[in-house]
């Protein structure tokens, strides 16, 4: 089961919970495209599991959190740490195509668009 990502470090994981498990490279899966090893670390080590929307979104917004309080008052490094780690980011590693400018751009458009809801 060794799939596409051979530069990341194998983990074991699951097509289903309790389905036994296998080692599959630690990539990223899901709509917000979480490591497995973060899934994992979050008690979740199987692709139905980690494909809900409520586990993935929950999982994502679990990394930004810590991300941001990782660099507080630096909301860029914050981001860009959900793309490059924190220790890229920590260290000027800049994500590519303007990932953390699209991502708080985001931001900015929701809040307006939530604003009369208020």
């Amino acid at each position: 089961r060794i799939g596409m990502q051979p530069h990341l470090a194998p983990v074991r994981w699951s097509q289903t919970p309790n389905s036994p498990s296998e080692k599959y490279f630690d990539g990223s899966i899901g709509p917000t495209q979480v490591l497995r090893s973060n899934f994992i670390a979050r008690g979740i080590d199987n692709d139905r599991e980690a494909y809900d929307l409520e586990n993935n979104y929950r999982v994502s917004a679990s990394i930004i959190h810590g991300n941001l309080k990782a660099f507080p008052g630096d909301e860029w490094k914050g981001v860009a740490a959900y793309n490059v780690g924190q220790y890229g980011a920590r260290i000027g590693r800049v994500p590519a195509n303007n990932y953390v400018g699209t991502i708080l751009a985001w931001r900015t458009a929701y809040a307006a668009a939530l604003k009369p809801y208020e």
